[in-house]
């Protein structure tokens, strides 16, 4: 079975907000792309590990580091707080 909630459940709205908060200079388009493959990553992955979910989105993106880490950890946190 597959980490995290159904995707129905995702809600891919507040990780883009959460992760624009801890990085002004995210933009509101590129939060969204990586939020959205972030949530198909970390259900890959298989475990809340905003590290390897940051590498994983690093691997099939060019954005900047800043970004990746800022949009895994709030995919993290959304799945930790069993939203």
């Amino acid at each position: 079975m597959a980490y995290g909630p159904e995707p129905d459940a995702y809600d891919v709205d507040w990780v883009v907000s959460t992760a624009r908060q801890h990085d002004a200079s995210l933009e509101q388009d590129v939060a969204l792309a990586l939020a959205t493959e972030a949530y198909g990553l970390l259900r890959e992955v298989g475990s809340p590990d905003a590290p390897a979910l940051a590498r994983a989105l690093m691997a099939r993106h060019q954005a900047d580091v800043s970004h990746l880490n800022a949009v895994a950890k709030a995919t993290v946190d959304f799945f930790e707080a069993g939203a």
